[in-house]
Order: structure tokens, then C-alpha cells, then sequence
């Protein structure tokens, strides 16, 4: 099903590379204070999407057609009377009939009728996890960008109060002015810096009110990554099955093959005979006189009063027309739905590999960013500012240095949302409900 080079390459992920993985999946997510605002959005964007509201009810109208396939034809009645002009002869009569359906045509059109519900099930589903995936990133982007705002905040802050200590120490004339002109640049760097990151934080926020549908702006909290359920006990094996069972593409391509294929059921029972069983009642009345010559007449003779019952089956024949071309037709269409099902399940092969190589390159980026690098240069940036109290570092080094703490800040966040990005992937992958339920 998956091809060779996939499968190695999901094969040569260890089951102790996914426990590390969520180890850390979850460190991230305890160090994060505990936030239901990103479950809210999720929550009001499912509930209130315009295309889920019209699926919904397509859906319901599929479960409709389901109870309507199964209902029995229902029978024709009819009654006619005929009489002669002289009426000495009159006949009335009754008579039923009701299709048999015989050679599974009621069976055929129930198993296509459930099978078009399947479809819009597999259809409503896939939109939910999208959706549930695309707030979920929007709000993981929003979040990003406010602690990108924050950090430059802080970093003014830190620049403003340096700078205030830098003019003190040039109007008591043991800081050259060329110092504290330095500095003020570098304020002002930072606040234009600062400016931009608050819209790029306005904008993701706009972009967030748009994908939830509403008309007001979200509020956005700590950045909260999302852990595998049970993820520990998962091998690579096991993540591309789950996927193959759970994957939304995978589902709506399987449904789509079984509606196909009853189609072609249906079309089969459509060429077949049809059978009709009739009955019916007869009375009819004979009324015969003797005429003599001069035309009159003598008065009835005999009359006859008949009953009778009928019965029969009226069966049509195909011998022309046996819906062969239709048959035809609904089982090519089968075939390429059949193929669209190979080809759903090797992409999702292909996704499950990419979204758990992602996740284990995001993973040890974000263990050597925050230990190696970021603490480190926070800690050289405290040194550096330590020793120009004493006259050892110029103001240079200190603001290039900052310049590099505020980079390394930057991209630890980069990294901390791709780790993020790329959990989701793997979960839109695997077809989890995580991303639309908590």
C-alpha cells in the first residue's frame, strides 16, 4: 500500500523516538499556563461556519432519502363500467396492482441511499478537521506574534531604562555622548520594531476572526501545544494504520468506491425483469328478452348475473433494453473511484511520513534553541552589561549582543510554532478528533 522508500522511512523511526517526541510535546505544554481559549474558538467556528450549517443539513436530508428508499411502492387502485346502447348488457369492475420489486431493487436502492449518507458523513467530518487544523494554526500564529510583540516590549523596556542610566552618566561626564546617541538609536530601532509587531499581531488576530466567523475580535492566550493521546504506546506501523482508519480523505474516497459500487447494484436490478401482481372483481349482467314481429316485446326471458374474481402477474421483458449502457457506465466511474482510494491511502502514507519527520526536526530544534543557545545568550547579554558598569565592554558590544539575544528570541519562537505546526499536521494526518474535540 505505502511504497518502499516510505515505509523505510517510518520503519527507521524508533518507538523510543516517539516517546522522547511527546515527552517533549508535553514538557512544552506544562511549561504554558493551562488555556481553553484556543477550544472556544474551535468550538464557535464549528458551530457556526456557514458551509458546516448547509453539510448539516445536507446530511440531513441524506438520512431522509435513506428512510425513503426503503419504503414500499405503493399499490394502484382502479374501477370502470361498461354497458351496451340497448343496455341489456352492463359490467362493473374493480382491480388492484402493486409492484413486486422483486431482484433486489429495493435492496439495491437502500444500499445506495445509505451509501450516499456515508459520503456526506465522510464530506462533514473532513470539513470539521479542517477547519478545527486551519483555527488551531491561526490561533498558533496569533500567539507567536503576541509573544513576539512581548519579547520587543521587554527588550524597549530593558533599551529605555539603559538609556535613562546612559544620560545620567554623560551629564555626570563618565559616558562619552557618542555612547548614549548609540543607544538612542537603538530605542528608536526597537519601537519601530516593536510598532510592527503589534500590527502583524493585529493582523493574525484579524485573520483568526475570520476563520472562526465572527465579528468580533478573539482574544489570544499562552501558546498551548497539542500532545498525542496514547502516543507513547504508538509505533510507526501503528500511526500509519491509525491514519488509513481515521484519515478524512481516506474516508470520503472509501465512501465515495461503496456508493459506486451500489450504484452499479442498482443499475443491474434497474435491467432486470419487473414484476407486477394484479387482482380484481367483475359483475356483469345479462339481460336478454324475446322480441316479437311487431317489435314489441314479450318480457325477459332469461337474465344472467355473473361474478368473477381475477388474478395475475404482469412481468416486462428486456429484451432490448436492460439497461446495459448505465451499467456500464456506473461500474468505469467504480473503477476510477477505486483508484482514487489507492491513491488517498499512499498520500496519507506520504503525509504521516513528512508530519512525524517535521515533528522530531522541530522537536530537537526547540531542545537545542532552549538549552544550548537561548539561555546561554541571555546569560552572555547579563555578563557583557555586568562588565560595562566596570568600564570592560563598550556600549557596541552590549547593543550587538542584544541585537542577537532579540534574533535567538525570535527564532526560538519560530521553532516552539513549528514544533506546534507540525504537531497538527501529524494529527490532521492521522484524521484525530483532537482537532476539533478536546
Amino acid at each position: 500500500m505505502l511504497n518502499c522508500r516510505i515505509r523505510h522511512l517510518i520503519t527507521s523511526l524508533t518507538t523510543a523516538t516517539f516517546v522522547a517526541l511527546v515527552s517533549v510535546l508535553v514538557g512544552h505544554a506544562q511549561q504554558m499556563p493551562a488555556n481553553d481559549g484556543v477550544e472556544a474558538l474551535v468550538r464557535f467556528g464549528l458551530e457556526n461556519n456557514p458551509k458546516l450549517k448547509a453539510q448539516r443539513k445536507e446530511l440531513k436530508g441524506a438520512e431522509e432519502r435513506v428512510r425513503q428508499a426503503g419504503l414500499l411502492p405503493n399499490p394502484m387502485f382502479g374501477a370502470r363500467s361498461e354497458s351496451d346502447r340497448a343496455g341489456m348488457e352492463s359490467a362493473w369492475m374493480v382491480e388492484a396492482s402493486i409492484p413486486l420489486e422483486l431482484n433486489g431493487r429495493r435492496g439495491a436502492r437502500a444500499r445506495l441511499a445509505k451509501a450516499d449518507l456515508s459520503v456526506a458523513r465522510a464530506n462533514l467530518f473532513a470539513e470539521e478537521v479542517e477547519l478545527g487544523f486551519q483555527i488551531r494554526l491561526v490561533y498558533g500564529r496569533a500567539v507567536t506574534a503576541k509573544l513576539k510583540a512581548a519579547v520587543l516590549e521587554s527588550m524597549l523596556s530593558d533599551a529605555r531604562d539603559a538609556l535613562k542610566l546612559s544620560l545620567e552618566s554623560v551629564e555626570r561626564g563618565s559616558l562619552a555622548p557618542l555612547d548614549a546617541s548609540m543607544q538612542s538609536v537603538e530605542v528608536a530601532r526597537l519601537e519601530a520594531e516593536a510598532e510592527r509587531a503589534k500590527t502583524a499581531a493585529l493582523s493574525e488576530l484579524f485573520e483568526l476572526q475570520l476563520a472562526i466567523g465572527s465579528d468580533t475580535l478573539p482574544a489570544v492566550g499562552p501558546a498551548m501545544l497539542m500532545p498525542l493521546n496514547d502516543a507513547s504506546a504508538l509505533t510507526a506501523e501503528d500511526l500509519v494504520r491509525v491514519a488509513l482508519e481515521r484519515n478524512p480523505d481516506v474516508i470520503i474516497a472509501r465512501a465515495a468506491e461503496a456508493s459506486m459500487k451500489a450504484r452499479v447494484g442498482l443499475a443491474k436490478a434497474e435491467g432486470r425483469p419487473e414484476t407486477e401482481f394484479m387482482v380484481g372483481y367483475e359483475r356483469r349482467r345479462s339481460d336478454l328478452g324475446l322480441r316479437l314481429p311487431d317489435g314489441g316485446m314479450s318480457g325477459p326471458a332469461m337474465d344472467r348475473d355473473m361474478r368473477m374474481f381475477n388474478f395475475g402477474l404482469r412481468i416486462s421483458v428486456p429484451v432490448f433494453n436492460r439497461n446495459q449502457g448505465e451499467a456500464a457506465a456506473v461500474a468505469a466511474e467504480a473503477g476510477g473511484a477505486a483508484d482514487r482510494v489507492k491513491f488517498a491511502e499512499a498520500k496519507v502514507g506520504r503525509d504521516v511520513a513528512t508530519a512525524v519527520t517535521k515533528v522530531s526536526s522541530a522537536k530537537r530544534v526547540v531542545e537545542v534553541m532552549g538549552s544550548a543557545v537561548r539561555d546561554r545568550a541571555q546569560r552572555n547579554l547579563s555578563v557583557l552589561r555586568e562588565s560595562q558598569r566596570f568600564g570592560g565592554r563598550s556600549i557596541g558590544d552590549i547593543l550587538g549582543e542584544q541585537r542577537r539575544v532579540l534574533e535567538l528570541e525570535r527564532e526560538y519562537l519560530d521553532a516552539v510554532f513549528e514544533l506546534y505546526n507540525a504537531s497538527l499536521e501529524l494529527l490532521r494526518a492521522m484524521g484525530s478528533e483532537r482537532l476539533i474535540r478536546q
